[in-house]
């Protein structure tokens, strides 16, 4: 059975679905959900789905996740970017001076290694700090574009299927006017996500209470199959 590579962060991971919670605390299982959109949306379109969806992702982290992961693609699958929350980053946290042998895990590169997520929910001196001084939404929606760009690129030398980029998680229109302006005229950005789905219709949450329910999660597959099922099929 073909494959198809999904990338993304918690929305596409599937936290809080009924297979996809752990503990008190309600954090993510161990692996992505089965019940989630992503799931739902490789099933029926007749794929084997390899979910790469990472919770509390940002951006710039899901095009390391897709740099890391590119010569493990099966050539001519189809893949699918839900790119996340805009106001979110992350830093690489080692010393330049030391071998770069670490950043490797059993000859591929680990992406979960080294990593320091920057996020509004983080009250730590990093991400206080970068939300003081660093953040804007013009940089937050130039960093889109780019990343965009770049992975439908760098897949498509990689040999892959088509590319569907969707999301991000939320966005403003006038990041939205930035984001198309500067795209590459044949990479394919509905600006359809998840969350904005869930929010714009009312759909249910999941038993965390934060991230999209399985109702959501059925409406947005049956949204990104009609729309794009023939395309990621091609």
């Amino acid at each position: 059975m073909r494959k198809m590579y999904f990338f993304g962060c918690s929305y596409t991971y599937g936290h809080g679905l009924e297979d996809c919670i752990e503990g008190p605390e309600m954090m993510a299982g161990h692996d992505p959900s089965k019940l989630g959109w992503a799931q739902m949306v490789g099933d029926e379109l007749g794929f084997e789905v390899v979910n790469f969806g990472f919770p509390g992702a940002s951006n710039k982290h899901i095009m390391h996740v897709i740099n890391c992961e590119q010569y493990n693609l099966e050539p001519g699958a189809p893949v699918v970017i839900h790119w996340s929350h805009l106001g979110r980053t992350m830093r690489f946290n080692i010393d330049l001076e030391r071998p770069w042998v670490p950043y490797y895990n059993n000859g591929r590169p680990s992406w979960e290694t080294y990593i320091e997520k920057i996020g509004p929910w983080f009250d730590n001196e990093l991400s206080n700090n970068y939300y003081a001084y660093m953040h804007n939404d013009l940089n937050d929606a130039f960093e889109l574009a780019w990343c965009i760009d770049y992975a439908t690129l760098k897949l498509a030398k990689r040999g892959t299927g088509p590319v569907l980029n969707l999301g991000p998680a939320q966005w403003k229109p006038e990041q939205a006017d930035v984001i198309r302006k500067f795209l590459d005229d044949d990479v394919e950005w509905p600006a359809i996500s998840l969350c904005e789905k869930t929010r714009a219709t009312g759909y249910d949450l999941a038993l965390d209470g934060t991230h999209p329910g399985p109702i959501a999660n059925r409406a947005f597959a049956d949204d990104v199959i009609a729309r794009y099922g023939n395309f990621l099929k091609s």
